[in-house]
């Protein structure tokens, strides 16, 4: 099975990512996953060469991802996935010009931690025994 142009570019930005800025397997699993999807995306819109994607694709797929639910999380991870190859794709001059480069990073809401209630803490000292340092 042959892959397309699109495809091809994704396995040479991973590659970059893990050779050349040392990130983790696991991070570039997810943004080889992630851009996969992208691509998939633009196939069925008959898009396979990074040349024809456009800031309007990127933006559609992006409201798709919220429209079948996917996280904030997952969105602004794709998000970047999709950014860092757009720039990494003009840098080696596989493309003209970046389609992504005036696009808003998603925004996760801020939350605050979860505090441990009255009893929890009463709980959590209750379980010390001894009164040795080590034990404190």
């Amino acid at each position: 099975m042959t892959s397309s142009p699109i495809e091809s570019a994704i396995e040479l930005f991973i590659q970059a990512l893990m050779l050349e800025r040392g990130m983790s397997g696991n991070t570039c699993e997810a943004y080889g996953r992630d851009l996969r999807f992208f691509a998939e995306f633009l196939e069925k819109r008959g898009i396979v060469d990074p040349s024809g994607i456009s800031r309007e694709n990127i933006t559609e797929f992006l409201a798709n991802q919220r429209d079948i639910g996917r996280k904030g999380t997952t969105r602004a991870r794709r998000t970047a996935a999709i950014r860092m190859f757009l720039r990494y794709m003009k840098e080696r001059r596989m493309l003209d010009r970046d389609p992504s480069e005036d696009l808003d990073s998603q925004k996760l809401p801020f939350s605050l931690p979860r505090v441990l209630s009255e009893t929890e803490v009463a709980e959590m000292l209750d379980a010390i025994s001894g009164d040795d340092p080590r034990s404190l």
